[in-house]
């Protein structure tokens, strides 16, 4: 099959999939690059490296973009979204400095167990299949993640 093709392909389940469940792209979007990345001799070694770089590259393009549209538009409080904004900060320097140390199978191996975990999480957390009662976030939540 035609690789743009595959590629196409690859972005609209992408995008079906966060659309649909609220997350979706680094579970599309890392096997398929991984798996792109191995059909590379030069960087196959670093291929899950770049793979969940990628991922996180488009993820938080695209998470800041409708983030800012949300709150030029009125429908986020900067109260809420400003504080995260460190946190989402010292996320990216500390993984980012983990990713140089850690070795590509623990990556792979760190990334499987985040898929296990997230996919738990829907399946277990009360609320995901029959929704919830919307309630304001407390301090602490915004700030924290308590």
């Amino acid at each position: 099959m035609n690789e743009i093709v595959i590629i196409a392909l690859a972005g609209f389940t992408t995008g079906i999939t966060t659309v649909l469940f609220g997350f979706g792209g680094g579970f599309v979007v890392v096997p398929f690059v991984y798996q792109l990345m191995l059909r590379q001799p030069a960087i196959a070694g670093n291929a899950m490296h770049v793979a969940v770089a990628t991922s996180t590259a488009v993820m938080i393009f695209n998470a800041g973009w409708v983030s800012y549209r949300n709150w030029r538009a009125g429908r986020l409080a900067a109260q809420t979204l400003f504080p995260l904004l460190w946190f989402i900060a010292i996320g990216a320097v500390v993984g980012s400095c983990l990713a140089g140390i850690l070795s590509e199978n623990i990556v792979r191996a760190l990334f499987i167990l985040y898929m296990l975990a997230t996919i738990s999480d829907c399946l277990l957390r009360k609320g995901f299949f029959t929704g919830s009662a919307r309630r304001r976030l407390s301090l602490p939540v915004v700030t924290g993640g308590v």
